[in-house]
């Protein structure tokens, strides 16, 4: 099979990255009222499930709090 890109998709080069880890699993929203002090899902009736909503900022700084970072694009990718 032939893939067959778009004409923005095609990587423009070969990008090596060094090992990296990423949480198995998302953030309750327990986990982050418990380190952040507020819960900013939509949906906050239920402690046990991921935050669904909330900033980039959100995120960066839940992340920072213990010595950790979000993925750059091309980890995320």
């Amino acid at each position: 099979m032939k893939w067959r890109w778009a004409s923005d998709e095609r990587p423009l080069h070969k990008v090596c990255l060094d090992d990296y880890l990423l949480d198995k699993y998302e953030v309750t929203q327990q986990e982050y009222e418990k380190l952040m002090g507020h819960n900013p899902a939509d949906f906050d009736d239920c402690p046990s499930c991921p935050v669904e909503s909330g900033s980039w900022f959100n995120a960066r700084d839940y992340c920072l709090k213990p010595g950790k970072r979000l993925p750059t694009e091309a980890e995320w990718e």
